[in-house]
């Protein structure tokens, strides 16, 4: 019977001493991966006015308005106000596409940001509304357009975040 327990409670050690083996090479492979292979740079933050290279894109932040729904509403004369917050902040921005093939500007992957709490993605409908005369988002080599933003206004010292990785991109508005 003495014989039974030991062999009962070696096994266990045994397969507890295999999970922890285990468990120690994810992590180190995790760290591994994120060390080594693909460091994380710091952060860049940008400025009203800088220029922003973003995948043979030069995006630049050169202005914004803020806007009530209600000025919002007037302005479009829109009749259903459920897509409009309360506060918009809209953004001008001009981009500048320096790549040789034609390409595609993504903006609904960019987002607002407050002090590292997200403030939300492009409002689509406004999008539509304020950018009326936009042919496209798509860029042949060279061309320039000028682009408006909308996003709600949910806090101060906004910061449109461009990218996350390989690094973070970030213009303070």
């Amino acid at each position: 019977m003495k014989g039974r327990i030991e062999g009962r409670n070696s096994r266990k050690t045994m397969s507890r001493v295999l999970i922890i083996l285990a468990a120690a090479a994810v992590v180190l492979r995790i760290v591994y991966v994120n060390t080594v292979q693909y460091p994380t740079q710091p952060s860049r933050t940008y400025t009203l006015n800088e220029t922003v290279l973003f995948r043979d894109f030069e995006i630049t932040i050169t202005d914004y308005t803020i806007y009530t729904g209600s000025q919002l509403q007037e302005l479009f004369d829109l009749t259903d106000s459920s897509y409009v917050d309360e506060t918009e902040i809209v953004l001008a921005m001009h981009v500048r596409y320096i790549g040789d093939e034609s390409k595609r500007l993504d903006v609904t992957s960019f987002a607002l940001e407050y002090d590292y709490i997200s403030g939300g993605n492009i409002n689509p409908i406004l999008f539509n509304y304020f950018n009326a005369d936009l042919s496209g988002l798509n860029f042949e080599a060279g061309e320039e357009k000028d682009i408006l933003l909308p996003y709600p206004l949910n806090g101060e010292n906004p910061q449109l975040v461009i990218s996350l990785y390989p690094q973070k991109l970030m213009i303070k508005i």
